[in-house]
Parts: C-alpha cells; structure tokens; sequence
C-alpha cells in the first residue's frame, strides 16, 4: 500500500473502508444469502457483524498515516451508532499503537436516513460524501441494476439536490463532498456547489470537464 499511494504524498488521500454487499459481492467470502441484498448488510453493516475486518483495516490505515495525509470514509452508513462503532474501533487501534495521531473519519450518505440524521452523524465524522447512486436507488425505491425502473432512476432530480442542501443548512460548517456519478456530470456542478458542496470526486477524464464546469460557475456568480 506504501507503494500504491506514494504519487499521492503530501496531499490529502480518502481511503474507504470494505465496501461489499449487494452488487458487491467478494467471492472468498462467505456472503450471508438475503432475499434483498441492497436493504441488508452492505458497507459499515457487513464490517460490523466482521469486526475482525474492520480492526484489520484501521491498524493498517494506522501503520500508514504517519507518513501520508489519511482520510477515511465509512460506507453506507445509516445511523450515528455506525458512525460511533468506527471511532471506537480507531481509538482501540490507536491505543494498540500508541498513538495519538490519527486519520479523519468520514461517513458516506447514501440513504434518506443518514441526510435526515446528519446532524447527529457529523459529531463523529470531519466530513461527509454524498454517495448519489445509492442516494437515488434509496430515495426512489429504484434498484440502480434494474432497467425496468430506469424511468423512476434519476439522480439529477430536485429530490436529491433537496436532500443535499438540507445537510448543509443542518451543518453548514461541515465540508461536504460527492462521489457518485452525480459529480461528473458538468450541468449539475453550479447547482452542487449551490447546495454547499466542496469536493467533487470524478473519474480521471472528467476531471478537464469539471474544473471548467466550476471556473464557469465563478465567472457567473
């Protein structure tokens, strides 16, 4: 891993956690078989009930972050005690390895829950990431792998911006982000950065597409 994010020295780096579940299965593990995988255990939900998995992770973010500026992001997270379960876990880590430097936790909203609960989230995270395509699959009861509800799929629907800026009305100091397929698209740039986000997390080559999306925002503001 040391190799893996040595480009990335001296600038900051989001690390999420295991992200499995649903649409994400991993084969050497032995997934719990569910009638609805996307309501079950995904994300912090999975790591939860394999604590051997989650404290695995946070010694070795540990063993890294003094040599690089770690950040780490929870998945799926639904409620504070998600939220409360991963600090726990890096203090436990932290007090293995004596330490007090440790990386800044984030929490991915990914369902109405978490927007709705943010508030109460935030005072165990520094920062949240909006994960829209599971935000837009949650918030219209639309499986984002099923074309026969493509029609109720639409993650550029005033729903979703709703939701986003009520977060930053609730907690207007807290540095928000996006990470879903929302962020790439240059005609909703304006409007995210009108509902309070400051980060963007796009694939490399819309990266030029987005930087001009913002400089054309400032120009007309």
């Amino acid at each position: 891993m040391q190799t893996t994010l040595k480009p990335a020295k001296g600038l900051p780096v989001n690390v999420r956690l295991l992200d499995v579940g649903a649409d994400k299965p991993l084969p050497f593990i032995d997934m719990p078989r569910e009638q609805n995988p996307s309501l079950g255990q995904r994300g912090i939900r999975f790591l939860l009930q394999y604590p051997e998995l989650l404290q695995t992770q946070m010694d070795a973010l540990l063993q890294l972050s003094p040599d690089f500026d770690l950040r780490i992001l929870v998945p799926m997270v639904t409620l504070p005690g998600d939220m409360a379960a991963v600090e726990e876990a890096l203090r436990a880590s932290a007090s293995r390895a004596r330490t007090s430097r440790v990386p800044a936790l984030g929490a991915m909203i990914e369902t109405p829950a978490a927007a709705l609960a943010a508030a109460d989230i935030s005072r165990h995270a520094s920062f949240l990431s909006f994960g829209t395509n599971d935000l837009t699959q949650y918030s219209f009861a639309a499986d984002r792998e099923n074309a026969s509800v493509d029609t109720y799929f639409d993650d550029t629907h005033d729903v979703i911006f709703r939701l986003i800026s009520m977060v930053h009305g609730d907690i207007p100091d807290m540095p928000l982000s996006v990470c879903g397929e929302l962020a790439g698209r240059s005609n909703a740039t304006s409007r995210l950065l009108g509902c309070g986000i400051t980060s963007l997390s796009v694939v490399p080559l819309a990266i030029p597409t987005i930087k001009e999306a913002v400089r054309n925002c400032g120009r007309t503001s």
